[in-house]
């Protein structure tokens, strides 16, 4: 300490020195590590342009794959197939433009219950002008919208474009049922019991917090089966419950199928219907044309020979017919989807609250 005190000049000029030569020796480490580092990037680098120039061995069995021309050409030509591809199979899901069924992209909150409450209004004047029977009462039909439709003040909280879509998806079906009950003369119309059109309550499926169980209404459902696949294909499922003929429901299905719209069938349930639908149902119950045609004599070569000889040349009686079948009322659920692709739906953006 007293020499460092009797030379300061001396030994500070040493210490800096000294912290001048481990400054050095870290500066140098640092370059060496960063240098290793840059040659191992560059290895790679350049065993992958090698790759590229020697090939791949995309399949064990066949040549490897280089990176020439006619390879990028081939690539190149593979990717638009299957961009067209893509393209055919959303036009497959969502069916062309001018079949698809949309909402309004931009629609107020105020604007749509107005909207929904007209549409039922319709409906159901509609249905009454028609014949087509429904219930009264609490289990009156709405269409499934009676979560705002007897709920004063009540209205969607979001996904105001899809319900929109919704509501016109409705729409179609009704009015194609309505008009599915003519007879096979097409001179007569079948009756019908319209018992409930439901829907897929999609705006309070993930409306509220986690672990919060939904309120439905019981015009909404959660579907059993869809075709609903992530990513890939998007549906709103939809539920038709009616009494009438079977021909009402073989002509509703064969319509839908006519229309080319994007919709499919996920379910049919049959159910005998109940004796108050029946009476409430009203109208004729036609009889099978099969079991109530006239019988017509049986040629002699299909008879018995002594029958056949001791006939005098009058024809034999004609056997008593009974109608053993009847085209009795069935209760019919129907659940299908309407899908798009998920670049399909509505544009959610421009939504405005009230």
């Amino acid at each position: 300490m007293n020499d460092f005190k009797k030379n300061p000049i001396f030994y500070s000029v040493v210490i800096l020195l000294a912290g001048v030569f481990l400054a050095g020796l870290w500066f140098v480490y640092s370059l060496s590590s960063n240098h290793t580092a840059s040659t191992k990037k560059l290895n790679l680098e350049v065993n992958k342009y090698r790759n590229l120039i020697t090939g791949f061995k995309v399949i064990p069995e066949a040549e490897p794959v280089s990176l020439t021309q006619e390879n990028v050409n081939f690539a190149s030509s593979d990717s638009n197939e299957l961009i067209n591809h893509q393209t055919k199979l959303r036009m497959a899901i969502s069916a062309p433009q001018e079949l698809r069924i949309l909402g309004k992209e931009k629609i107020t909150n105020t604007e749509l219950v107005a909207l929904m409450k007209q549409s039922v209004d319709e409906w159901t004047k509609n249905a009454n002008d028609q014949g087509i029977r429904l219930l009264s009462g609490e289990n009156k039909c709405d269409f499934g919208f009676r979560r705002y439709i007897r709920n004063a003040g009540s209205s969607p909280r979001g996904k105001f474009p899809k319900i929109d879509q919704q509501r016109l998806i409705i729409d179609f079906l009704y009015k194609l049922l309505a008009d599915s009950r003519s007879s096979s003369s097409g001179s007569t119309r079948i009756p019908l019991m319209l018992i409930s059109i439901d829907r897929e309550p999609i705006e309070i499926l993930d409306a509220g917090p986690t672990g919060e169980v939904p309120r439905f209404e019981a015009d909404e459902f959660t579907p059993t089966r869809s075709f609903r696949q992530d990513k890939y294909v998007e549906a709103l499922s939809f539920r038709i419950k009616f009494v009438s003929q079977t021909s009402t429901l073989r002509t509703f299905l064969n319509k839908l199928h006519d229309t080319g719209r994007p919709f499919a069938i996920t379910s049919i349930e049959v159910n005998t219907a109940s004796p108050e639908m029946v009476k409430s149902l009203g109208g004729n119950v036609v009889i099978d044309s099969a079991a109530s045609a006239t019988p017509t004599a049986v040629p002699a070569f299909f008879m018995d020979a002594t029958l056949a000889n001791s006939s005098t040349g009058s024809a034999p009686a004609a056997p008593e017919r009974k109608v053993v079948m009847r085209q009795a009322p069935s209760e019919f659920t129907i659940q299908l989807d309407y899908l798009f692709a998920p670049e399909d739906k509505p544009a959610t953006t421009g939504e405005t609250k009230k």
